[in-house]
């Protein structure tokens, strides 16, 4: 499952909504957001750790350089961290949706 964008400072306005059906779907479909243009407004270790620990997402797609992204050098340093997680989501949401199977024959929809 998809969402508009991942901005932190914007979680009481508009993308509320779209906040909260996310939380409400952890666990039992992937969930991802983009960070666009206008998220950068946030450092991104604060655009991460929402994405992480509030909205529990498998996904962030994160916006590159094209059109002069603010902050984008910052997303490189932060992974690149060595406090960053290592495993292979990054540190974000690991578990196996439920309505899902590992094995895609037996996937349930």
């Amino acid at each position: 499952m998809g969402g508009p964008d991942l901005d932190p400072t914007r979680a009481d306005q508009g993308l509320r909504n779209a906040y909260d059906l996310v939380r409400g779907v952890k666990n039992l479909v992937p969930t991802g957001f983009a960070v666009q243009y206008a998220d950068y407004n946030a450092p991104p270790s604060d655009i991460y750790k929402f994405g992480r620990d509030d909205l529990h997402l498998d996904f962030i797609f994160w916006l590159n350089k094209i059109g002069g992204v603010p902050n984008v050098d910052d997303v490189y340093k932060m992974v690149s961290a060595k406090d960053f997680p290592k495993d292979k989501a990054g540190g974000l949401n690991q578990t196996y949706p439920t309505g899902m199977s590992p094995d895609l024959s037996e996937t349930r929809f």
